[in-house]
């Protein structure tokens, strides 16, 4: 009895006190509708895809989580969310625009990411990806690529695209 009175005053002393807590949070909340799933006759339905977004001050994502949920909201993980968004053909940023630094910086960390990953195999566990002739095992070459698309021929006597016998063995 005495260790749960001793555990409970300090439990006390780390609360925040009600003065220190400010009067009014600022949020931001988009709405978010996808085009394929608007429904005219019923404009606040609940389809597949539409939702929140939420931007709330740093500190405060505990307290917002828990009414939201109490109050019936239902979450989804970010890597949830750009798996539907994909399945809706909706174009994730910067994953579905190459062409951009900001894929250039977020293609890098997933490498660093999934490199670390691979380096924490055992080596024997590991695969040999020069044996498998994989020159980009971590992140699509996207030179390679275009080069690929560029030297397709289309064979009109048999309805195949074929490659140039002139590019690199190596693609």
């Amino acid at each position: 009895q005495r260790e749960f009175t001793k555990l409970n005053r300090k439990k006390r002393g780390l609360a925040i006190l009600e003065d220190k807590k400010p009067q009014s949070v600022g949020i931001l909340a988009i709405h978010h509708v996808p085009s394929n799933s608007i429904n005219l006759d019923n404009p606040t339905s609940r389809s597949f895809g539409a939702g929140w977004h939420l931007l709330i001050p740093a500190g405060w994502a505990m307290a917002f989580w828990r009414s939201l949920i109490f109050a019936g909201a239902r979450p989804i993980a970010l890597e949830d969310y750009n798996r539907l968004q994909t399945e809706q053909n909706i174009p994730n940023f910067p994953q579905d625009f190459p062409d951009t630094s900001a894929y250039n910086e977020w293609s890098q960390l997933q490498i660093n990411k999934m490199k670390t990953i691979e380096n924490a195999r055992p080596p024997a566990k590991r695969p040999n990806y020069q044996r498998l002739g994989v020159t980009h095992p971590f992140c699509p070459n996207w030179l390679d690529t275009i080069n690929l698309v560029n030297n397709l021929q289309f064979n009109n006597s048999t309805n195949i695209f074929e490659i140039n016998s002139n590019i690199n063995s190596n693609i």
